[in-house]
C-alpha cells in the first residue's frame, strides 16, 4: 500500500501500535511522518501541525511542494467529540464559535440580549439562583431546526478527505488501525445507514447545549409564543466587551447569530467540522421575527449552567397579562436577587400602546424600547 515501509520490515500495524503509545505514554513526544489520508486517520486522536517544505530528489535542483504531519501528545485546546467522533475545535474570544462571528450592534462594545420565559420555579431559577438551562435540539419546537439534509455522493469520500472522523467512527466500532483500512467500505456503508434513517443526527444533537436569546425585547409574537401569551417574563443581559472580564465568565455568555434562509444547510461529509456552524445556527425564513442568537456549549451539552448575575444580568420585565400573584413572585426573586449580588436589578411591567401594535416597556433606559409609538 501507499503507506508501506522502505524495506526495514516496519508493517502499517506498527503506526496504530505508535499512537496507541502516544496516547498512553506519561512524558512528550513528536512524531514527524509524511502527509497520508490512512496515516492522518491513525494519529488523528493526537494534536497535529501541518509543515510545508520542498522535496528534492538526487539533486536535480527540481523541488516539490509536499506536507509533512507533526503529530505530538502535547496540551490542545479544548475540544469536544460528538456523535461518530466529529471533533469540534473553537474559541469564542478569537471571533465566535465555529467560525460563526456575533452580532456586535454595529460593533457596539456592549449587547443587549432577552430571554422570554414562562413563570415557574425552574424559569426563575435564571434571576433567583443565577442559572441558565441549555437545551438540546432535539427539544425544539421546529422539527427542522439542527436537522440538515445530506449528501449521499459526500459520504464515499469521507474516508479521504476526513480521515478524522474515519478514525473516530472505528474507535467507535471497536475495530484496530489495519482492520479500519480494510474496512472502509463496510464501515462507509454503515455510515449511510445511520445518516440515512436520522440516528446520526439526532446522537449528534443529544451532545449540544443551546441557550436561546433574542435581539428584540418588544416583539408580541415572542411574548405569546415564548412567555405563555404575555404572562411570563424577560430577562435582559447585558454584556459588555468594554471591560476586562475574565474569559471563563465571558465566554459561555457570547451569543451567536442565527442565519435564515429558505434553502436546508447540507451536510458534506468530506468537509470539516466547522460546518457544523450551519446546522446549529441555520433556520428557515419562517423564524426570522425571533430575531435569534444562540449561546452554544459543544463540550458538555445541555443542563444547568451558572453564569454572573452580577456581571450580566441587567433588567427583568413582567409581561402585560402576568397575573398579580406573579407579580408579587417575580417581584420577589428579583428583589432577593439584588440583594445577594449588591446592586439593583430594574424590574418593569410591558404595556401594549394605546396607537399602534406595538408592546413597550415604561421606563426602560433605551427609547426605542420605553416609548408606546
Amino acid at each position: 500500500m501507499e503507506t508501506e515501509d522502505y524495506g526495514v520490515g516496519f508493517g502499517f500495524e506498527h503506526y496504530g501500535r505508535m499512537a496507541e503509545l502516544a496516547s498512553s505514554i506519561k512524558g512528550h513526544m513528536i512524531i514527524r511522518i509524511n502527509d497520508h489520508p490512512d496515516i492522518r486517520a491513525v494519529f488523528s486522536g493526537l494534536p497535529v501541525i501541518e509543515i510545508d517544505y520542498q522535496y528534492t530528489v538526487g539533486g536535480s535542483g527540481k523541488a516539490s511542494d509536499c506536507v509533512e504531519l507533526a503529530f505530538g501528545n502535547w496540551p490542545e485546546q479544548p475540544c469536544a467529540t460528538g456523535a461518530a467522533g466529529i471533533v469540534l475545535r473553537f474559541s469564542l474570544m478569537s471571533g465566535g464559535n465555529m467560525g460563526q462571528k456575533s452580532n456586535f450592534d454595529d460593533d457596539s462594545e456592549v449587547l443587549y440580549r432577552y430571554k422570554y420565559r414562562e413563570i415557574n420555579e425552574g424559569n426563575l431559577k435564571i434571576i433567583s439562583e443565577g442559572t441558565i438551562r441549555l437545551s438540546s435540539p432535539l427539544d425544539f419546537n421546529d422539527p427542522f431546526d439542527s436537522t440538515p439534509a445530506y449528501d449521499p455522493a459526500s459520504i464515499e469520500e469521507w474516508t479521504k478527505r476526513r480521515p478524522d472522523l474515519f478514525y473516530k467512527v472505528g474507535k467507535v466500532f471497536k475495530v484496530s488501525p489495519a482492520e479500519r483500512i480494510m474496512n472502509k467500505g463496510k464501515m462507509t456503508q454503515n455510515l449511510r445507514r445511520v445518516v440515512g434513517s436520522g440516528e446520526w443526527s439526532k446522537a449528534l444533537m443529544k451532545t449540544f447545549g443551546v441557550f436561546c436569546v433574542s435581539r428584540n425585547p418588544c416583539n408580541a409574537l415572542m411574548w405569546a409564543h415564548y412567555a405563555n401569551d404575555h404572562k411570563g417574563f424577560l430577562v435582559e443581559f447585558k454584556i459588555d466587551f468594554s471591560t476586562r472580564l475574565p474569559k471563563r465568565l465571558l465566554e459561555p455568555m457570547i451569543p451567536l447569530e442565527v442565519r435564515y434562509t429558505n434553502e436546508r444547510p447540507i451536510i458534506d461529509w468530506a468537509a470539516g467540522a466547522e460546518k457544523l456552524e450551519l446546522y446549529l445556527l441555520t433556520k428557515s425564513e419562517d423564524w426570522a421575527y425571533e430575531e435569534e442568537e444562540r449561546i452554544l456549549n459543544t463540550e458538555t451539552g445541555p443542563g444547568l449552567y451558572p453564569y454572573s448575575r452580577e456581571l450580566f444580568l441587567h433588567s427583568v420585565t413582567a409581561g402585560v397579562n402576568m397575573s398579580d400573584p406573579d407579580f408579587e413572585l417575580l417581584k420577589k426573586a428579583v428583589y432577593e436577587a439584588s440583594e445577594e449580588i449588591g446592586k439593583p436589578i430594574p424590574l418593569y411591567r410591558a404595556k401594549l400602546s394605546a396607537t399602534s401594535y406595538k408592546v413597550y416597556i415604561p421606563g426602560h433606559p433605551d427609547p426605542t424600547v420605553s416609548s408606546p409609538e
